[in-house]
């Protein structure tokens, strides 16, 4: 299967913390500069984030793309179709929204926005998929790339999912970890006995997907290739979780696989999910090891970065592709043991596929092979 082409990527992510107070206190990457001189993630304006992801350089260059021949799409995947207002609706939750902007409430206005000041309007779509809608826009990005719809997609990773209503679901999920787990000594990491579950974080991310068409007109370079994404889904009666067998990680995996024709030996490492929740954690570990026996390298980033939500697909691909050119694969933080599988160091690797893994609420999984040029 000829793949296609990432010719361009970029995210904005940050490994800095800053404790939020509230029904449930805890830490989160923040990115100071989205924060717009407030102290709290919620009370940012989600304008402060495309802005500084589409910077003059950026802009420039996407904006001579879109004048060449071909048509331009936009997918932005932001995880959640409003912008924190349903916040408000939470009789215990009381958040500051005075710098809110009420003009970005929803996602597609302000798709609308970027795809226009970009000069990018053949095409523009939103996904609100939970944590995979950056997965969801890679597969949909596949099929107007095959299907002629589009000659090269800008897929927009986005969301404002350090807010009140996040922090407090999380929080009542004991999913993040909360200001006393970490006064205790506990450390955000993934398929550790000891340490475990994640902090929310910031941040925002594209990639650029261009097919043959496309490449001929701009001149770009691939410097990786999207083989396949698949989408799945398990059958479980809690949306919230995850079944501990694996199947639906599994199903994914073996399906991704099958349909790229790339076999489990070819696979350099695989980049989890890897939120650190305990039943995330027995889900994925258990899928993998099923599929791959004990012959695999595995990584997270969630514990370095944060849980970005509906961007996450997005920056960990950006993340996973600068690492590979620097010719290794970094480990998993905060583990408290040596593992060679579920890295806990840095290691030194020529990378030559990549398999992404990802879930999302509502027993939704995805699953992504990229090859590295």
């Amino acid at each position: 299967m000829t793949g296609i082409a990432i010719t361009r990527t970029k995210a904005l992510y940050t490994a800095e913390t800053s404790l939020i107070n509230g029904n449930y206190p805890q830490y989160a990457n923040f990115i100071p500069s989205f924060l717009d001189k407030v102290s709290t993630g919620y009370r940012y304006t989600c304008e402060n984030m495309y802005t500084e992801l589409f910077d003059k350089e950026e802009t420039a260059f996407l904006k001579e793309l879109a004048q060449k021949e071909g048509r331009n799409a936009v997918i932005i995947a932001s995880g959640t179709s409003e912008w924190a207002g349903s916040s408000r609706l939470m009789a215990n939750v009381e958040p500051d929204f005075t710098i809110k902007i009420p003009f970005y409430m929803l996602i597609n206005i302000l798709s609308g926005k970027i795809a226009n000041k970009l000069g990018w309007t053949d095409y523009l779509t939103t996904d609100a998929t939970a944590c995979i809608s950056g997965y969801k826009a890679l597969f949909e990005a596949e099929l107007l790339l095959r299907n002629d719809i589009a000659d090269r997609v800008l897929v927009v990773g986005i969301d404002d999912q350090v807010n009140a209503m996040v922090i407090e679901l999380f929080g009542m999920l004991d999913a993040s970890l909360s200001e006393a787990d970490e006064k205790k000594g506990l450390k955000p990491s993934s398929f550790d006995e000891v340490n475990h579950g994640f902090r929310l974080g910031h941040g925002v991310g594209y990639v650029l997907l261009e097919n043959e068409k496309s490449l001929k007109e701009s001149g770009n370079k691939p410097i990786a290739y999207v083989e396949k994404t698949v989408l799945g889904m398990e059958k479980l009666d809690n949306p919230f979780g995850q079944s501990p067998d694996g199947v639906g990680y599994k199903k994914v995996i073996l399906d991704v696989l099958e349909k790229s024709n790339i076999s489990q030996k070819d696979i350099s490492f695989i980049k989890t999910h890897g939120t650190g929740s305990k039943s995330n954690s027995i889900s994925e570990s258990k899928a993998i090891r099923e599929c791959f026996g004990e012959d695999f390298i595995a990584t997270s980033y969630k514990s370095e970065i944060g849980h970005t939500l509906g961007a996450n697909a997005i920056v960990e691909l950006d993340i996973a592709l600068k690492d590979a050119k620097n010719g290794f694969v970094r480990g998993i933080k905060n583990r408290t043991k040596e593992d060679h599988q579920f890295l806990s160091y840095d290691k030194p690797m020529d990378v030559k596929n990549i398999l992404c893994l990802g879930s999302g609420m509502g027993n939704v999984y995805a699953a992504s092979i990229i090859k590295v040029v």
